[in-house]
């Protein structure tokens, strides 16, 4: 499955996403606005670029896990944030008729780390 990754700079500015600066990292900041980007334009994305649900969604959960990493990188484990990855899990568990393909979750966890 493709992810959304090498185009998602493209995509931010071609819909005009509003970038949030919530840290002082640069790369936080890049990771948590791509994973908030495809929460709020998933309807978009998919009809404009025609991405499925599935690319959306794990899409979601690849910038979130990319998020999480540096994030722990530099302050160590957040419960919450733990939590956030695990409702994207339901999420997608939810909305996907096969459920969650842990075979995807483990390739994305592994190019995350």
């Amino acid at each position: 499955m493709d992810l959304i990754k090498e185009e998602i700079k493209e995509l931010v500015t071609q819909m005009n996403y509003i970038y949030e600066n919530k840290y002082s990292n640069a790369t936080l900041n890049d990771e948590i606005n791509y994973y908030l980007f495809l929460c709020e334009k998933e309807d978009a994305i998919q009809t404009k670029y025609e991405k499925s649900v599935e690319e959306v969604l794990y899409s979601k959960y690849y910038w979130f896990s990319k998020f999480k990493n540096t994030y722990e990188m530099e302050n160590g484990e957040d419960a919450g944030i733990c939590q956030i990855q695990y409702k994207i899990l339901e999420e997608i568990d939810q909305r996907l008729e096969n459920g969650v393909d842990w075979e995807e979750i483990k390739a994305i966890e592994n190019m995350v780390i």
